[in-house]
């Protein structure tokens, strides 16, 4: 049977991975009211940085965001201040560009990524790979699966698997019996300028 780690604190506790699921699915409804402040604008810019950051591998300045989805560079400026600013959707590099938006980075990582839609990308974090499926699948309205190589935190092993945006997975490496570690946070409480730092 599948199953995940949930942190509390230095804690850990195991529950099924079907539970965890259900956990995401239903979270998943909840975040509607979090995101009732995305105009068509903010969602525009979202699924570009996300689907641009997969295509080009580089981070994406403002005025090529403008450009693609046909805004004012200073409105999609607002637009990324504010995603950056709700929750954790992006995060700019210090010359103002996005470098990362949730579940992908522009930056090399442990964590490579290879989408069944032909790009080759990066998770920003282990989670962040493990969720790249799942965001994606829904930001892009598509089924799809992504390829994770990483490296296991504690043994430095190579980890290879698959995960859907169904949330199932599959090992890839042999006599692997991977685990899902998930920090338990409180977002309602969460109040960092971003979630790079202090997650």
């Amino acid at each position: 049977m599948q199953s995940v780690l949930i942190a509390h604190g230095r804690d850990f506790e195991r529950k099924p991975a079907a539970e965890w699921q259900a956990a995401v699915r239903r979270a998943t409804n909840k975040m509607r009211q979090r995101l009732e402040f995305m105009t068509a604008g903010h969602q525009a810019v979202r699924a570009f940085v996300v689907s641009g950051l997969a295509r080009l591998q580089r981070p994406l300045p403002i005025a090529e965001i403008a450009a693609r989805v046909q805004l004012p560079a200073s409105r999609v400026q607002s637009i990324v201040a504010e995603l950056e600013r709700n929750l954790f959707f992006l995060v700019r590099n210090r010359a103002g560009d996005v470098a990362w938006a949730f579940p992908l980075t522009a930056d090399r990582t442990a964590h490579g990524l290879k989408l069944s839609t032909g790009e080759d990308t990066f998770g920003a974090c282990a989670e962040d790979a493990f969720a790249a499926a799942f965001v994606l699948g829904r930001l892009l309205r598509r089924r799809l699966h992504v390829d994770v190589r990483s490296v296991c935190g504690q043994s430095g092993r190579p980890l290879h698997l698959t995960v859907s945006s169904d949330l199932s997975w599959r090992t890839q490496s042999r006599n692997a019996r991977h685990l899902l570690f998930v920090p338990s946070l409180d977002w309602e409480t969460f109040r960092a300028p971003n979630i790079i730092d202090d997650y």
